[in-house]
């Protein structure tokens, strides 16, 4: 099998060959193939897609500049590999982060055409990894139970600003009873904002394989937040809050960890949410009359097809996704990686102060 290395649809001359210990790759385990051209992430890495049409499993092969294999996992790759597959990301990620994760009215630039030739499972292999260094330290807090002082308790997340447990316990309670009742696809979800001064639509709705991710902005506090619902096996629904600029995410959800990067994705494969988000209105009492709030339907043409899964994990997801503990490449402080990096975890920190 030839798999020449090509970028943006134009071989690459002269044509390169995946190799794997000296010797061109001719077949891949039975059952796999390349589905596609590789893809130049930077000069000196390529990634390759692979899937198994048998199963619809896809995974990838990172490329060295000579085709030379150099692993299937982003958190195990060689560190010098490692240090420019994450830089070359951090120019994809960062801006989707600064610009649509956060911001609630986003001002997309031009997206970059890089991800969204690959498949959703490559997509969230490369997101979730980034994120885990690319946002900065997220708390992530389990609903606490009631107690009698109920009006102090609070969720405390790394950054500005807090929010009243009585709150967000609300909107995990709304989650878990709005798509408890709902049969086929998601709908807009109406709630009262966590801020305290206002009712909220959700904007945008996220499914990605067991998960399911409402996007809200509240205009008079500048914010955006994420509520998320996550449909175990047998059908009970885990709920979840995630604010950015908060850094801090209340949740029982064992996978919590894994929404800010599933958020990424998708923004990253739908490079028209911007578009689609800066023409949302917000809720207006006028909008609805009595009577008519069961027959709200989905607030946007933006949608995202991909198989269901069980709750295990994500959409493609294996237990090894994840880097392990300690598996980093230490960064110097005047690298382009880290300027670029503190530069976005700066943005979130104005933002939430």
């Amino acid at each position: 099998m030839d798999m020449s290395l090509t970028d943006a649809g134009a071989q690459v001359s002269p044509p390169l060959q995946a190799h794997l210990h000296g010797v061109p790759v001719g077949a891949f385990y039975p059952g796999w193939t390349a589905a596609g051209d590789a893809v130049r992430l930077s000069d000196a890495v390529w990634l390759l897609p692979l899937t198994e049409p048998g199963t619809g499993r896809h995974a990838q092969w990172f490329l060295g500049a000579q085709g030379q294999y150099l692993g299937s996992h982003l958190g195990r790759l060689p560190p010098e590999a490692r240090a420019a597959t994450m830089l070359a990301l951090d120019y994809i990620l960062g801006p989707v982060a600064q610009f649509s994760l956060v911001a609630p009215l986003p001002d997309y630039p031009a997206p970059d055409p890089v991800l969204s030739r690959l498949n959703l499972e490559i997509v969230l292999h490369c997101a979730l990894v980034w994120a885990q260094e690319g946002l900065g330290r997220i708390d992530i807090v389990r609903p606490e139970p009631t107690s009698q002082d109920e009006a102090a308790r609070r969720y405390v997340g790394a950054a500005a600003p807090d929010f009243a447990a009585a709150a967000i316990d609300a909107l995990l309670h709304h989650v878990v009873a709005h798509h408890t009742a709902t049969t086929g696809p998601a709908r807009e979800m109406l709630i009262a904002s966590p801020f305290g001064d206002g009712i909220l639509r959700s904007q945008v709705i996220m499914s990605v394989g067991a998960a399911t991710i409402h996007r809200f902005a509240d205009p008079r506090r500048d914010a955006v937040f994420y509520l998320s619902a996550m449909a175990k096996a047998d059908g009970t629904i885990v709920p979840g809050f995630y604010c950015p600029v908060a850094r801090l995410i209340v949740s029982a959800d064992p996978y919590a960890a894994l929404v800010p990067g599933t958020i990424l994705a998708w923004y990253a494969l739908n490079p028209d949410h911007a578009a689609a988000l800066r023409v949302q209105k917000p809720f207006r009492p006028e909008d609805f009359g009595i009577g008519q709030a069961s027959a709200l339907g989905a607030p946007s043409d933006i949608a995202l097809n991909v198989p269901d899964t069980t709750h295990d994990m994500p959409a493609g997801a294996s237990g090894d996704w994840l880097p392990p503990p300690g598996d980093t490449v230490p960064v110097d402080d005047d690298d382009d990686r880290a300027s670029l990096v503190s530069r976005v975890r700066g943005w979130f920190s104005r933002r939430g102060s």
